[in-house]
């Protein structure tokens, strides 16, 4: 579509103007108000009765000197169109309405009213916009007239943005996705009946609520250790005490009264004292060992969890290498086929070719030599090519394999020290669990002896009957603290074997979350390469399609996810930040590509091209607005 004429009367600040470009690009230049922009929102307004900016709402009467619009006047724009495959003249003109009530000396103003023309034919406004939506839709004018209605208009939004560039250039399926990548093979059977951005939200989830589980696993690991207190228990005991206390209680029913014996039962109770005082302090100092073995085992699982991180990683990059090897492997299969395609070619003159087809006689043998000689020196230098093209890639595979053997290594030397740290752990875990019943302390042998000879003494000297009464009930209420002291260490082995049997229920439960973990990773990884191989192949094949406009249709967030966008830069630089003329030239290039998928040109209005050094070439007409000191516009043609 070609503009060939365009006619303005009494339009805003014009009140005649006459543009003849007869399809070709026209240069409008002058001061600013001189008229520039008008001429845009003249045509626009002929053809959808909007301003260049897309606003219905705008006033294209002239503004009288006391700052009125000037009333009693048609305001009218026509124009002469080529649509390549007829001319046709549009004409809209918009007049007052002005009546004159019964008994008023003066008409009073009543509205408006449009009329429009084609071909000098009046049409109704629906047969007029028909005849312009047949030439292209609305919503396409605008895009191809106006370079800054695609990236700028707010009716416009990015999401309309995206899904046009879509329909353009084609999206890209999954299925070709993951045929582009071997390793992702295995992804439609992990995602199942769930899309891709649904799976990665189930897979966060969990890998939350894992970490938040394994997190709490050795601190309830460490609450049963503590409740565990070495104790040692003969059964057989308590029976016997019992059974003695029995005696004890048959012997004193026989009695009815005793003596005292209150000094050396003073001594008798510091005793027992001391020997309670020794027995809580050898029980806290276990206690404390207890709880440094447990923080020495914290720090070596740390390690060891670390160091299966980085053999994990190791194994992830030996893996991506032998794929890069086997790719250049087959590379260097290709190149070998070519090799042998090149080195069997032949010299042959075509038939007749050894003819002059001027003289008609037999070619020299010398040009025909010449001839022969070339053809063998292009062949000779293509072997060489594709010679010097598989040694690099022969090169390559070797720095890569020196890479892999590398790694190898390290990983063997990982697992080395992975094995000794678990050793470690091993005994750690050993010294816990079964810990060593340590040496009474030589002070208790002491006190325990001077106990004995009390209770003799004391045996001795109550030899009446008060004092057998009181000695016996002295050993019955010992024999009774005996008995509950034997008593609450048999409940106590009760205890330990249910923490000892709780802390191997954790530890099971540790090792299964951490199997489930390690799955869930893995699982993350291979949506993130699909992503990530998605994003590459789509962005390359939509900027393919565009000269300088390119375009990035994702971006990924701090939780990792992918969302949809559709920003568009120049020369790595995002279009809110460009310049003036470069969100032009992005404009054009854009319509231009456009153009070609409607098969539509038309007109294109570009304003403030004094900022512009170049401005892009494109198929569609350009009509350039240039702020220049010409006090009056200056109209020019350009081929």
């Amino acid at each position: 579509m070609k503009l060939l004429e365009l006619h303005l009367k009494n339009f805003k600040g014009i009140k005649t103007l006459d543009l003849t470009p007869n399809g070709r690009n026209l240069r409008i230049s002058g001061k600013n108000a001189t008229g520039k922009t008008t001429v845009a929102d003249s045509f626009s307004w002929l053809l959808f009765g909007k301003d260049s900016l897309d606003s219905a709402k705008f006033s294209l009467k002239p503004i009288s000197e006391n700052g009125e619009a000037e009333h009693g006047l048609e305001h009218e724009v026509s124009a002469l169109i080529d649509t390549g495959t007829e001319t046709i003249n549009f004409r809209r003109v918009l007049s007052e309405k002005w009546t004159k009530p019964r008994g008023q000396a003066q008409a009073i103003f009543g509205g408006h009213n449009t009329v429009y023309f084609i071909d000098g034919v009046p049409a109704s406004e629906s047969d007029y916009k028909s005849r312009i939506a047949a030439i292209a839709p609305e919503s396409t004018f605008k895009l191809l007239t106006n370079p800054r209605y695609f990236s700028e208009s707010k009716d416009f939004d990015w999401q309309k943005r995206r899904r046009l560039i879509l329909d353009v250039c084609g999206d890209i399926t999954d299925e070709d996705v993951i045929a582009s990548d071997p390793k992702l093979a295995r992804l439609p059977e992990i995602l199942g009946k769930h899309s891709l951005e649904d799976y990665r939200k189930i897979l966060a989830s969990e890998k939350t609520r894992l970490n938040a589980q394994l997190q709490q696993i050795p601190v309830r690991i460490s609450e049963q250790t503590r409740s565990i207190v070495p104790t040692e228990l003969n059964p057989e005991e308590i029976v016997e005490l019992q059974t003695h206390k029995s005696g004890l209680d048959t012997q004193l029913a026989t009695l009815e009264s005793g003596g005292t014996v209150s000094e050396k039962k003073r001594k008798l109770a510091e005793i027992e004292t001391q020997l309670i005082r020794i027995g809580n302090e050898s029980a806290r100092a276990r206690n404390e060992r207890q709880e440094a073995d447990m923080a020495a085992l914290g720090k070596l699982k740390f390690s060891v969890g670390n160091l299966r991180t980085e053999t994990g990683r190791l194994l992830s990059d030996i893996m991506s290498s032998k794929t890069t090897i086997t790719q250049h492997t087959e590379g260097m299969a290709k190149l070998r086929a070519e090799y042998a395609e090149a080195r069997g070619l032949v010299f042959e003159l075509p038939e007749g070719g050894d003819i002059c087809p001027t003289c008609g006689q037999a070619m020299p043998e010398a040009m025909i030599e010449n001839a022969r000689a070339t053809f063998n020196i292009n062949r000779a230098e293509k072997l060489a090519g594709i010679n010097a093209e598989g040694k690099g890639l022969k090169d390559l595979c070797t720095e890569i394999e020196a890479a892999i053997a590398a790694h190898e290594a390290k990983r063997t030397a990982l697992h080395s020290e992975i094995a000794k740290l678990e050793e470690e752990i091993y005994a750690l875990q050993n010294g816990i669990e079964n810990p060593a019943v340590h040496p009474e302390r030589p002070e208790i042998t002491i006190l325990e002896n001077t106990k004995t000879a009390l209770l003799d003494e004391i045996s001795k000297i109550t030899e009446n009957r008060a004092g057998a009464i009181a000695a016996l009930k002295a050993q019955i209420a010992a024999t009774k603290t005996e008995i509950e002291t034997l008593q609450g260490a048999a409940a106590q082995v009760d205890q330990n074997k249910k923490s000892s049997a709780r802390i191997d229920d954790l530890k099971k439960e540790e090792r299964t979350l951490s199997a489930e973990a390690e799955r869930i990773e893995g699982e993350l990884f291979l949506t993130e390469e699909f992503v990530r191989t998605k994003v590459k192949m789509l962005e390359g094949k939509i900027n393919s399609r565009f000269q300088i406009a390119r375009f990035k249709l994702f971006s990924q967030n701090i939780n990792g996810t992918i969302e949809d966008g559709c920003e568009i830069a120049v020369g790595g630089i995002p279009y809110n930040s460009l310049n003036n003329a470069m969100r032009i030239n992005a404009g054009i290039d854009i319509a231009n590509t456009l153009s070609d998928h409607y098969g539509v040109c038309a007109p294109m209005f570009l304003d403030n091209c004094e900022a512009v050094n170049d401005v892009l070439a494109s198929k569609n007409q350009q009509i350039k607005l240039y702020v220049t000191f010409d006090n009056q516009l200056k109209i020019e043609t350009e081929e």
